[in-house]
């Protein structure tokens, strides 16, 4: 399968005029516009198969490298714009910071696609480059930009707008959601090939396409069709919908457990033999407060464990954790977040940023210390076992895979997205976890402080959300009782297929010498190595208030005016 024969030589002598390149632009910014469009909450994720088609044209018009790389980024600048915008809700600066450092990847993406294209740097006895070699490129820039330490970010890979698509999205289960994102590069190419001459070679590559593409519907047609679980587990999730502003205000801390204590005692009317409340849903530090004994106090009475989002503090750290409180009311085990929102939850690389603390404490950044352990919780006697990912541990396909390899029969995705106001973030969240359920063929349950909280099946299939009479998932307050599937599947993916990424990354290393960028096969070695060693700069140290007590760093406001309270 090859690249159908294009006029490349022709296109590049004839981007000389500005109208040519302003229409480059306009083509890449399309582009961006409609892989927007294929995420919630549009979610018309059809468009992903065709969206890159207006870059790639774009692309054929480069005359040179730096060309290439405005292309790219603008692509990549408009389709983070538009569909990561509610983090403007937390920071305006950090908005445009995390779009341009995340467009950087697609403009990289623009550079090695004007490689490929020809300009010099195909091999003498080549012909055009293979798609195959083009989609590996893609696939090693989503792993790169997910999997990079501190600053990886894997939000809206490609693959992630085929949630929907439940017999394409199974293709998750044997090469993760990046063999999702080589398949529909792949779809892109081939409908670009559409856009030019037609030739016997086109109809050929097409040929091959669909039946790749027939293959994998196929497949997850037979995995749908074979799902028959016999073993069920039943979990309450509870969504106290407390407002963001709200949550550590020390006049309404009794409110907000006051709240959850409440849909605690009604979810245990309900046949349940776990309840869970969403990432940081106690009001304080649950190993100090005396609040915590109210939790405690509550789980004996009703005799049923409960999960429980709260920070834990210690003398000279902060952890962002889940506990888990067994039948007895007594603390059975507690897992602390492992990978930390940077600058949200702490500063990074203190030797470099130490000088921003000052300012990021005022804005309401906390310092939170990073876990070390992957903890597998167990209830009493032969109960399942089973983990926590707090807030957005769930986008780390290498995360929640380690999890399960290490004995858990199934998921909880611990989060809190009320930062992120009435938008689409919750539900871009909510297909992060939807392909690790296929990933590691197990079942998720996500509990969210505003929504969306859901149970989904191995399958990646959403079947129960809490919801309001009209339906509505996101900010309102209740909960749902639900049976977990316990049909844990040892798939190709934890076999081995989570190597597919490295395997893309290895294919881009070994072909970019040959082709004129050795500074580039240098940078992608070193992010390679980092990719395998975590680095972490600087160390964590906690802060105190001038009484000693230790405090969760938010920002602060008046909530009498809030409250409307005299």
């Amino acid at each position: 399968m090859t690249l159908a024969p294009a006029e490349v030589e022709k296109n590049i002598k004839s981007v000389t005029g500005p109208k040519t390149l302003g229409r480059a632009f306009l083509l890449s910014s399309l582009s961006g516009l409609l892989l927007t469009l294929a995420f919630p909450r549009w979610g018309l994720w059809l468009l992903a198969w065709v969206s890159l088609v207006p870059l790639f044209r774009a692309l054929d018009m480069a005359k040179d490298r730096f060309e290439a790389f405005g292309l790219g980024f603008t692509a990549g600048f408009v389709f983070f714009l538009l569909s990561i915008s509610w983090l403007r809700h937390v920071t305006v600066f950090g908005l445009f910071f995390v779009v341009t450092m995340l467009a950087v990847y697609w403009g990289v993406f623009g550079v090695l696609y004007f490689g490929c294209r020809g300009a010099g740097t195909v091999p003498k006895k080549g012909g055009e480059t293979p798609p195959l070699l083009l989609a590996a490129i893609w696939v090693a820039l989503e792993f790169i930009r997910s999997e990079l330490p501190v600053w990886g970010f894997g939000w809206n890979l490609l693959g992630s707008s085929q949630s929907p698509n439940l017999w394409v999205v199974q293709l998750a289960s044997l090469g993760g959601v990046t063999s999702v994102s080589f398949l529909i590069f792949l779809g892109n190419v081939f409908a670009h090939t559409l856009t030019r001459k037609r030739t016997q070679e086109t109809l050929q590559n097409g040929f091959v396409f669909l039946l790749l593409l027939g293959a994998t519907s196929l497949f997850g047609w037979s995995r749908v069709q074979a799902f028959n679980p016999q073993s069920f587990f039943r979990v309450s999730v509870l969504q106290g919908n407390i407002p963001q502003l709200l949550k550590w205000d020390e006049d309404y801390k009794r409110e907000i457990l006051r709240i959850y204590l409440n849909l605690t005692r009604l979810a245990s009317f309900d046949a349940s033999q776990v309840i869970v409340w969403p990432e940081a849903a106690f009001p304080g530090f649950l190993n100090q407060d005396p609040l915590g004994r109210r939790v405690e106090r509550l789980v004996r009475q009703i005799g049923i464990p409960l999960i429980v989002g709260s920070p834990h503090a210690e003398a000279a750290a902060y952890y962002n954790s889940s506990y888990l409180i067994d039948a007895s009311g007594k603390v059975a085990g507690r897992y602390d977040k492992i990978r930390l929102v940077p600058f949200g939850e702490y500063v990074p690389w203190k030797p470099v940023f130490g000088f921003l603390e000052p300012y990021a404490y005022a804005l309401g950044v906390s310092d939170f210390s990073p876990g070390r352990d992957f903890t597998v919780f167990r209830l009493e006697g032969s109960g399942p076992r089973f983990s926590t990912l707090i807030c957005f541990e769930d986008v780390f396909p290498n995360l929640a895979r380690q999890f399960v390899d290490r004995g858990a029969d199934f998921l909880f995705v611990m989060t809190n997205d009320a930062w992120f106001g009435h938008s689409s973030a919750p539900y871009q969240h909510l297909q992060a976890s939807q392909l690790r359920a296929i990933e590691n063929g197990v079942s998720i349950v996500r509990a969210a402080n505003t929504g969306v909280s859901a149970f989904i099946t191995p399958l990646g299939e959403v079947v129960e959300k809490v919801h309001n009479q009209d339906g509505k998932d996101t900010f309102v307050m209740g909960g749902t009782t639900y049976p977990v599937v316990l049909a844990k599947e040892e798939t190709l993916f934890r076999k081995g297929g989570w190597l597919f990424p490295y395997a893309c990354l290895a294919v881009l290393i070994a072909w970019i010498p040959f082709h004129r960028f050795r500074p580039l096969a240098l940078v992608f070695f070193l992010l390679l190595t980092s990719a395998c060693v975590r680095i972490q700069g600087g160390g964590f140290v906690a802060k105190k208030d001038s009484s000693g007590e230790p405090k969760v760093h938010e920002v602060s406001f008046d909530s009498d005016k809030l409250l409307n309270r005299q």
